[in-house]
Order: structure tokens, then sequence, then C-alpha cells
């Protein structure tokens, strides 16, 4: 992922009258802030980091072929919309969400490598038990143990990510003729292919304004 394919997405986006929001970090602690912010409904993602983060709502499987590849493999399975909402399951499991990073830690983030034989089950047990993952290690004789302060500097990550107000979701309408510009004559598709699909987007655009239908 380079500069100049940033670039030529933004400029798409632009084009098709979608906002999009330059994040200072991680794509999701700034999707997570816009739910919390009530801009967004959900964020949509495979990442459960979301929930670590914060966000209320998290929408997984958000595809538009109702199938997703099977890692590694040239082979598709089907899947379908999984709605998950932090505090429904935060509260059926009795933790706060600090503990659920806590629980995190202990499994593994793309922060730390866990503790060896910790899964989700274990790691829930544990700090239900200690309160904290802290107290949860001094139970634990254990190898490759982090110390206070990277245990200090996972949480924060999650608990402080660093997000910006910097955006404004305005929605003013699709520029067809830059986007056939820009696909057609600088990505050579051809016109056929893509002025249907704009006339498609076109009527979505059209029942969007008309808000008695909803």
């Amino acid at each position: 992922m380079t500069e100049e394919i940033i670039k030529q997405c933004k400029e798409l986006l632009e084009a098709l009258g979608i906002p999009y929001i330059q994040s200072p970090s991680e794509g999701e602690a700034q999707a997570s802030y816009m739910v919390k912010k009530g801009d967004a409904y959900a964020v949509g993602s495979q990442d459960y980091d979301c929930l670590l983060i914060g966000s209320p709502v998290l929408v997984r499987n958000l595809t538009s072929t109702g199938r997703r590849k099977l890692p590694g493999k040239e082979a598709y399975t089907k899947v379908h919309l999984r709605q998950i909402r932090l505090k429904t399951n935060l509260k059926s499991l009795g933790i706060s969400q600090k503990q659920l990073i806590d629980m995190a830690i202990l499994i593994g983030t793309d922060f730390n490598d866990g503790i060896k034989g910790i899964g989700p089950k274990k790691s829930l047990a544990l700090i239900k038990k200690n309160g904290n993952v802290e107290n949860a290690l001094a139970t634990l004789a254990a190898e490759n143990i982090p110390s206070f302060e990277e245990i200090k500097e996972i949480r924060n990550i999650f608990l402080k990510p660093v997000v910006t107000d910097d955006y404004s979701l305005n929605w003013p309408g699709t520029n067809n003729e830059l986007v056939l510009k820009i696909l057609c004559d600088k990505h050579q598709f051809t016109r056929e292919r893509i002025e249907p699909i704009l006339e498609k987007y076109s009527n979505v655009e059209h029942m969007m304004k008309q808000k008695t239908l909803f």
C-alpha cells in the first residue's frame, strides 16, 4: 500500500462523493471513536480489536458477495453478517472493558504474544478470579511474562488511542464525469463497464434523499 495508491483511492472517493477520514494511527481506533461519538452506527471490520478500543457495535462479515476467502487456500466459504454489541457482551461475561483488554493481553494481541496455553475461557476465568492481568500473571509460572510497564503500554494503546476530530461527513453526490476520467482515462476501464454501475449508484443516492422512504 503505497502513498500513490492511497492518494488515488482518496481521489476516487471524492469523485464518488464518499467522505473519508485520514486516521493519525490505527483505522480501527478512528472508526471506533466515531461510533462512540455517534457519528457512525458501527465499525465494519473482522478485527476484534475494535471492541478492545471500545466500539459500542462491531459488524463482521460485511461483504457484498456473502462469502470470504479461506486463509492460504483458493477456496471460499459462505459468511453471514454478525453484529456484536460491547455492553451486552461485557454484562454477559461479568467484566469491564478494561478487564476485556486484560483478557486479550493474556491471550495475545497485535502488540504482545500472550501466554502459552491460555485461550479465551482460561483468560476469562483468571481475570474474574484475580481482577486484573497483573494479579493473574502472579499466579502463573510462565515464560515471557510481560512487565508491568509493557502491560501499561498495551492497555493505553486500547484505552487512549490516537484519533482525530478533524473530519467532516458530508455526502455531496457523485461527479460522474470525474469518475469516468479516473477509471477510464487513467486506469483503462471501459465506459461500458462503469456507466451502468454509476447509473445504479445514482438511483441509491436518489433514494437516500427521499427521507419518507425510511
